[in-house]
């Protein structure tokens, strides 16, 4: 009997761990499309640095998990997540 719960105590950890592997690889966007949003770091294509600009997201990039942005003055950029934010929102402690 002490066995076969062992066993049976094994699968479900084995489970668990698969099931937070699907996690990593879901499809979920924090930000959605054509929500507000503030830019606080550089853009990937000219390399310009970004200091609390309100943007607009268009799309998000599932391979590099960049997102496409529309800047308040008409440009577009692809910002990395990290430097995203929603506005109202308090910055991340150690982030």
């Amino acid at each position: 009997m002490h066995y076969m719960y062992i066993i049976h105590k094994q699968n479900i950890q084995i489970n668990a761990q698969e099931k937070n592997k699907r996690r990593l690889y879901t499809m979920f966007n924090r930000y959605k499309n054509k929500s507000k949003v503030i830019v606080y770091g550089p853009g990937q294509n000219n390399g310009n640095f970004y200091n609390n600009v309100p943007a607009t997201i268009i799309e998000r990039d599932p391979y590099y998990k960049d997102y496409h942005v529309q800047l308040k003055d008409g440009t577009d950029d692809w910002i990395l997540p990290k430097y995203l934010r929603k506005p109202y929102e308090q910055k991340r402690k150690g982030k």
